[in-house]
């Protein structure tokens, strides 16, 4: 079952780690705590680190401005990919 399974993931407390399920891809924001705190290794899982300017509390949440170019682009992406199930 989990081979369907494809995830986004934003500022995320725990990584999935490649391979666990079909697709999951994690967005961190180099300025936010928490996913370095995370117990798994980030080196086994799809991370993608965007640089932020200055930290505020928004950086732990997906709707920091920090995040929002890169989930429309992997949004957009995902609903390509999977448009034909619409």
């Amino acid at each position: 079952m989990l081979d369907k399974v494809m995830t986004l993931n934003v500022a995320p407390g725990a990584f999935i780690e490649k391979g666990a399920c079909e697709d999951s891809q994690h967005l961190v924001s180099s300025l936010d705590i928490v996913p370095k705190l995370a117990i798994q290794d980030k080196s086994k899982a799809n991370v993608t680190e965007l640089e932020g300017q200055s930290w505020t509390m928004e950086d732990h949440s997906f709707a920091s401005p920090i995040y929002k170019e890169e989930l429309e682009k992997r949004l957009k992406e995902i609903r390509s990919k999977y448009e034909s199930f619409d």
